[in-house]
This record gives structure tokens, sequence and C-alpha cells, in this order.
């Protein structure tokens, strides 16, 4: 391990940034070629991320595992680390005492707190979560996070709703296909035992070929077979919601919703937090972030995301993805290559 100074073609500004191998599988680099090649990733995965001004706050760690790279973010309140499976979930080990912002997920979110302890608020309830308990999310669940104490730190996998539902369709033997968790946070060793095998299968090439069997097993374990809560707000409330979603990039003041709910504006308000947890303008910005982040998946760049998303400009969209997430825009763009 070294910390080396290099550019990387794009500007005369040199930084700092540290490259790590972490061989596996019996590979190693073979020659200073490869250590290059390395460093040539590791710089154009900060491409679009955080600005110059803003790099002194990371560090870019690559470890290379066959042909598989995972990036890792080190900032000053802690560190993201990353990892997408070819179409299986996407792994995410954090260290952060950052408080998030509500916000949602547009995928299905299990995890386990590893060290310290947090608090959330989510539309399940105020819940503490601390070392050893099983956390959990479900797609559009708006919640929040904050640390109990300076920091904490949690591993998640991340599963796309398709995955998900073929995985329930198999549980249910084609019954079924809809999954609901209804505990944000489960005291249960043996969930969290089965939670770190799924984990290690899908974070370390040894151990891939146990994946499927192991995330099948988790989810079978943490499936809620009760239904979802049926909301009581009006379905007039809901067509405001459906307008957004319909168009999240599109313009949404609070008079038109208001007419299309066909109630004041401040009657609006009040049953549009009560159905969704979230302001009609927070709504906008959480929709607009999912449809930024599926561009990102597609390989859209930052800028025309951004842009296609809704935002006046990159600096907003920057400002809504970091403060709700934890990493730059830039930063998930590069993980999800």
């Amino acid at each position: 391990m070294g910390v080396l100074d290099g550019s990387s073609g794009l500007t005369e500004v040199r930084f700092r940034y540290l490259i790590t191998w972490k061989p596996s599988g019996g590979y190693r680099p073979r020659s200073a070629e490869s250590v290059h090649i390395a460093i040539i990733i590791a710089v154009a995965s900060v491409r679009g991320g955080p600005t110059l001004a803003a790099l002194a706050d990371y560090q870019i760690c690559v470890l290379a595992s066959s042909c598989k790279l995972r990036i890792i973010l080190q900032m000053k309140r802690g560190s993201f680390a990353i990892q997408r499976g070819s179409g299986g979930p996407t792994a995410v080990e954090a260290h952060s005492g950052q408080s998030f912002d509500r916000h949602s997920h547009d995928e299905y979110g299990i995890g386990v707190m590893l060290a310290g302890a947090q608090r959330s608020w989510s539309g399940r309830g105020t819940v503490e979560a601390i070392a050893g308990d099983v956390i959990t999310v479900n797609p559009g669940e708006v919640h929040d996070g904050s640390p109990i104490g300076e920091s904490r730190r949690w591993a998640m996998l991340y599963v796309a709703p398709g995955l998900m539902k073929t995985i329930a369709l198999d549980i249910y033997n084609g019954d079924r296909g809809d999954v609901v968790f209804s505990n944000p946070v489960v005291r249960d060793s043996r969930a969290a035992g089965r939670f770190a095998a799924a984990y290690a299968s899908i974070t370390d090439r040894e151990e891939i070929d146990a994946a499927d069997e192991r995330l099948t097993l988790l989810i079978a374990g943490m499936i809620d077979y009760s239904p979802r809560p049926i909301s009581v707000a009006c379905s007039s409330t809901a067509r405001a919601k459906a307008r957004i979603d319909d168009d999240p990039a599109g313009d949404h003041p609070l008079d038109a919703l208001a007419q299309e709910v066909g109630t004041g504006r401040f009657q609006m308000l009040r049953g549009f937090a009560r159905l969704t947890g979230l302001t009609p303008h927070a709504y906008v910005v959480q929709r607009r972030l999912d449809l930024a982040r599926l561009m990102l998946r597609q390989g859209v760049g930052l800028a025309d995301a951004a842009i296609g998303a809704g935002f006046a400009d990159q600096s907003h969209f920057h400002r809504a993805f970091t403060r709700r997430y934890g990493l730059t825009p830039g930063n998930f763009a590069a993980a999800m290559r």
C-alpha cells in the first residue's frame, strides 16, 4: 500500500490518492504497468464527482480482485464502499457520522448494524438500531437516519424490485410476488447470520457460487406475510402524488397541486405529508433523484442526468444527492460502471 501523487491527464491540478491492492484467488499485479492501470482507473472514478476544491476530503481506494474493482470512498466523516454485482444486489458498507435527511430508495434494503447505533424515522415509526440488529427498508419508503453518538457503521444489500419479485415468486411457489418488510429493525442473531453469509457471497469472488441460495434464504427469513397497510388518505390527495410520479422532471407548483386535489394549499400540504411522509416539494426532489439514479445506472452522464431529471443545474443535483445518500452522484455513477 502506498500514497502516490499523480494527474488524471484531464487537468493540471495534481492531487493525492491512495491505491490499495487486495489480491485474492491467486491474482497478483504482474508488473508496474498493472499498478499504473489501477491508478488511471482510480483517477477516472472521480470524474464528475467531488470538485477539485473538495478532493482533499477524499481518498480513493481501489481493491483489485481478479477483474472486479471495488471503489471505496474514504471521507473525513467516514467511508462508503459500494460493490455492484452482475445482475444481483448492490452491496454497501458504510461508516459515517452524517445525519441523513428524509429520503427513499427505489430498491429493497436489508442490512446489519456493525458498530455504534442510529435512530431513524419512517412510516413504520421511529426506531433505534444497535450493533447486531438487522435493518430493512422498502422501495419508496421515506426515512431518515442519525447516529446515536459520533458515528455508526453498517452494511446493506440493495435488491431491485424485479429481482425481489422473482425470489418471492419462487418462495411462494408462484402464488405471489409482492414483498413487504414490516419491521424496520429486527433483533435476531439468526437473521444477522443469514445476512452475513449472503453479503460475503456477493462481495467475495471465492464465495460467489453460493450467492443465489444465500440471498434466497435471507429473503425467505425476512419476508412478512401480512399485507401492506392500506392508506386512509383520500383519493384526491393520491392524484397529486400521481401527477408528480408521472412526470417528476416537470413543474409542480403548490397552486397546481392544490387545484388537482380540489382543496386549499394548506389542506393539500397536510394530506400529502400524511400520505407520503414528505411535503410536495421534498417528494418532487426525491422522485427526481430516483429518476437520476436510474439514468446513472444506465450510463447517462452527470450533467445530462441532472437536467433530464428536472434539476435546475448540476450543483443543485449534487447537493440534494449528497444530503440524502451520503456520497456524490459522481461516486455513485463510478460504482455503477
